[in-house]
């Protein structure tokens, strides 16, 4: 591991975080850069923002560019859930969860 980075207390389900993730683990940052800019979910602006920060550690650790890095690891756990309740049908409380997630990608070196 060359780098990584982590987004804590993401205000988006973990759930959706992983099906973009899905796409780019594996890929070269460049390419996976290119698929986050075509795919077309919320949650892309929160993966890249991550990845460009795991980058930028990668290039200050171990002084390598982004053209020789690969996504080896990203996964998306689950943060604490915020309750919320909601007028519900003949006086009953809804109740309605928040939930949050933790972020982190982790960047290797191209091995050629």
């Amino acid at each position: 591991m060359v780098g990584y980075a982590v987004g804590r207390f993401l205000r988006v389900s973990p759930r959706k975080v992983r099906q973009v993730l899905r796409l780019i683990q594996g890929l070269e940052v460049p390419r996976a850069q290119a698929v986050l800019a075509q795919t077309n979910r919320g949650t892309t602006r929160h993966i890249s923002r991550v990845l460009k920060t795991a980058v930028a550690s990668a290039a200050q650790r171990a002084q390598v560019g982004p053209e020789t890095l690969r996504v080896t690891r990203a996964t998306a756990d689950e943060g604490p859930i915020g309750k919320r309740f909601r007028a519900g049908t003949q006086g009953r409380a809804m109740s309605i969860r928040k939930r949050t997630c933790h972020l982190r990608i982790e960047l290797d070196a191209v091995r050629s």
